[in-house]
């Protein structure tokens, strides 16, 4: 992906000032740290997506977001993530 590369050349002494500033400028993030780019983008990497609403930026979808309450699940009886398919909708 494009951000595992930028963390890669943060590496590099001659493109880890440009890397930093794209990372900074389409994640909103400011790491110091190499080390932190690689735990954050491991921790986030299932929920990033690039939006080109609000600035052309990388954003990381907030942990659960699509997962229905615990009051809904027992209502359904499932735990169907709204606008998932379902095996009849296959």
């Amino acid at each position: 992906s494009s951000l595992k590369r930028l963390i890669e050349l943060l590496e590099n002494p001659e493109q880890a000032k440009l890397a930093r500033q794209l990372l900074r400028r389409y994640t909103e993030k400011s790491f110091a740290k190499q080390a932190q780019w690689r735990k954050w983008l491991k921790e986030n990497r299932d929920r990033i997506y690039f939006s080109d609403i609000g600035g052309y930026k990388f954003r990381v979808v907030p942990k659960d977001y699509l997962k229905l309450p615990p009051a809904r699940e027992k209502a359904t009886g499932s735990a169907h993530t709204p606008g998932a398919a379902t095996d009849t909708q296959r």
